[in-house]
């Protein structure tokens, strides 16, 4: 009787097993059992991987322009349950381009954990982030980018457009998906609500409805420029850095630290954490590197291609002016001649990032013509591929190359 309850036991216990960690049937092994926040955590992280190594990781740059710092690479991440529906959406936000103004433009995407296909997925991408005012001092004021989410009704929403000249928009969850949810726009005196025109009263009561002023329910995080009249700007960005590490350690890839020496370069510290995603105590190594902010000297200079026999100041050409090749990041301008140096076509300056050597862009010309491109570099030779979308009014000639253009260090 003892034997034949040892071995019942042992039967029942071998169901029980089975029954926890499921069973291979092909192999007859025990399975590990699907768990929807692990499998979730790591969707996000191969997207973040993904997007660090096209965009490079969060990083310091200097601020051409303005003598300012931005934050560069993929330099915003947070998770919100902005449909409360118990799992977490992923916010991304990297840099995408410097401006024809020299202004930082960031791109922001969210990223939802469909529980039926198991994947995720891309439920909004804008060009645009917030757009604030940083005081230098009384009488001088710079625009800054920055992440902004508010909590309304106790959902939260993601705030783009430019909060000075009141063109914004709020991003949530409404008529069940995350997609835009209201807009404002002040045009002169007429004022818009989702594109439609509304009386002041309206409109005051709703942009008072939608804003937070409360610190309680709003979060700004700081991406550009972020330097105060007194300070370096690190404890300007320090929540956006914080944020982002502790996305980051989440999803079980590596943080960085970055700060600020007196001669205003940049240094970026590595923490690499190793980890599996349900770790709660993740083993950690770290190792330093700093960003190379000298420039590649021998990328700088101009590259021409000329369409007459004889070369000259005034000769028809084709040509890219590169200013400097640091941080990973490309600053050119692109021009071209006519006959007797007319007319005269030259790019805003550009600042674009480079991976293995070749950068994407988008392009403004002193003729207000606008289109996209991509530059190729190496030491004696440049590729140049330009491809105009849109042609001004009076528009005489035009940049694009139909293809990839060539041209020589002179």
């Amino acid at each position: 009787m003892k034997k034949f309850l040892c071995v019942l036991l042992a039967v029942l216990m071998s169901a029980y097993v089975c029954s926890c960690f499921g069973k291979d049937s092909e192999n007859n092994l025990p399975t590990t059992k699907y768990n929807i926040q692990t499998d979730m955590l790591k969707k996000y992280s191969d997207i973040v991987k993904k997007y660090q190594n096209e965009y490079g990781r969060m990083s310091l740059l200097e601020y051409k322009t303005v003598q300012n710092k931005a934050l560069g690479g993929v330099c915003f991440l947070g998770l919100y349950d902005f449909d409360k529906n118990g799992l977490n959406e992923l916010l991304i936000a990297w840099l995408d381009n410097f401006d024809s103004n020299g202004f930082a433009n960031y791109n922001l995407e969210i990223y939802k954990y469909n529980k039926d296909t198991k994947k995720a997925e891309s439920v909004l991408l804008t060009e645009r982030v917030f757009q604030s005012q940083l005081h230098y001092n009384s009488a001088n004021m710079k625009p800054y980018s920055s992440i902004k989410i508010v909590t309304n009704n106790e959902y939260k929403y993601v705030v783009t457009g430019d909060g000075h000249d009141e063109a914004i928009e709020y991003y949530g969850y409404s008529n069940g998906k995350i997609q835009k949810s209201i807009s404002f726009l002040q045009s002169g005196k007429a004022l818009f609500v989702n594109d439609e025109q509304v009386s002041e009263d309206e409109y005051n009561l709703l942009l008072e409805k939608w804003s937070a002023t409360d610190s309680n329910n709003s979060e700004e995080y700081p991406l550009s420029p972020i330097k105060t009249e007194k300070s370096n700007g690190y404890n300007a960005v320090k929540s956006t850095i914080d944020i982002t590490n502790k996305t980051l350690t989440t999803l079980g890839l590596s943080i960085s630290s970055i700060s600020f020496n007196n001669n205003t370069e940049a240094t970026t510290k590595t923490t690499t954490t190793t980890t599996e995603i349900t770790t709660t105590k993740p083993t950690t190594t770290t190792q330093t590197v700093t960003d190379d902010t000298r420039g590649a000297i021998e990328y700088t200079g101009e590259y021409v291609t000329y369409y007459g026999k004889k070369a000259s100041d005034t000769a028809p050409c084709y040509g890219v002016n590169i200013e400097s090749v640091e941080s990973g990041y490309i600053t050119f301008t692109v021009f071209k001649l006519g006959r007797n140096a007319s007319p005269y076509y030259v790019t805003d300056l550009i600042s674009a990032r480079l991976k293995n050597n070749k950068a994407s862009f988008s392009w403004k010309d002193s003729w207000s013509n606008k289109g996209k491109g991509t530059i190729t570099i190496s030491k004696s030779i440049v590729t140049i591929n330009m491809e105009e979308t849109k042609t001004a009014e009076g528009n005489r000639s035009s940049l694009s190359t139909d293809g990839d253009l060539k041209l020589y260090k002179k």
